[in-house]
């Protein structure tokens, strides 16, 4: 926690409650307050606030990642799970998963032999991005 935030909490306790301008926001510095928090309200706080641009990029709020939690979610969540997370399909994916570590293996290998400067992020998240295109 920064200086700020403990001296806010100091003085005004752990729940803090702060509007700046037209957004409200609660600040919670207590570890067990937010556990039971998570515990008991979770679906409660789970929502995002709408946004115009997520409203366009999400089809009106039907992708899985922007959708109010409700019924619609949980049918979305378990067609994720089912068709894209199944133990099948996963297995299916060993072949591109293997191919594509062995060529960041290899490209590790040429660098290592130039004595180049590598950007371990960026190979990891190139990795992460072929991944995902091919699941």
């Amino acid at each position: 926690m920064d200086g700020k935030s403990f001296r806010l909490t100091k003085t005004y306790g752990p729940i803090v409650h702060l509007k700046l301008g037209s957004t409200t926001s609660i600040f919670i510095s207590s570890p067990s307050l937010i556990e039971k928090l998570f515990k008991n309200h979770d679906i409660a706080i789970s929502n995002r606030p709408p946004a115009e641009a997520l409203h366009i990029l999400s089809y009106g709020f039907k992708g899985f990642a922007f959708t109010e939690h409700g019924t619609y979610w949980r049918n979305v969540r378990k067609l994720c799970v089912h068709n894209l997370l199944g133990s099948g399909k996963v297995e299916s994916y060993e072949f591109v998963k293997r191919e594509e570590i062995e060529s960041l293996i290899d490209s590790l290998k040429v660098a290592a032999e130039e004595k180049a400067v590598v950007d371990v992020t960026a190979k990891v998240t190139y990795f992460n991005l072929i991944m995902c295109i091919n699941a």
